[in-house]
């Protein structure tokens, strides 16, 4: 992070840059270990649906093979791995029509109605579609418990006139 100051005496102009660069963390192995690799799937999907939208095919797939290789590195434990292998099933479709589009020989590259269908739905992704199983079952018994209190709550009604 950068930081320009502009300051005028007289008739000089100075500049000053002020530069300083953190560390978020001092142990990348904890920050892999600990990274929730299905928001981070979500998050590439996403990002990748969006630029493919706006015509920058090249740097969606650029991006995908990036994130990929990001959430290849942090998949570390089982659940990660899960993760990392719903990411890969699910956006293959993705990888594959952001590969024809962007390595296509014509300067502006026709987009399938297909490959564009798959896009869509991509930008959508939400993000239980990458959660592994345990995750995804303590998310459906949380929702379950909210429908069911909502059948409770309605029954519980009573009607007056």
């Amino acid at each position: 992070m950068s930081e320009l100051i502009l300051t005028c005496v007289g008739s000089c102009r100075n500049m000053r840059v002020l530069g300083a660069c953190l560390d978020i963390a001092s142990d990348q192995e904890h920050v892999a270990a600990s990274a929730d690799v299905a928001v981070l799937a979500t998050t590439a999907v996403q990002r990748c649906a969006r630029l493919a939208l706006q015509g920058e095919h090249k740097e969606a797939y650029k991006m995908y093979l990036a994130y990929q290789q990001l959430l290849a590195g942090c998949s570390q434990c089982d659940t990660q791995q899960e993760e990392f292998q719903a990411f890969q099933q699910e956006s293959s479709m993705l990888l594959h029509h952001l590969g024809l589009i962007a390595h296509s020989k014509t300067s502006r590259a026709h987009v399938s109605d297909r490959a564009l269908q798959e896009i869509q739905k991509m930008k959508r992704m939400h993000v239980t579609k990458f959660l592994s199983g345990a995750r995804k079952r303590n998310a459906v018994t949380a929702r379950s418990q909210v429908n069911q209190q909502m059948v409770q709550q309605y029954y519980q009604y009573t009607f007056t006139s």
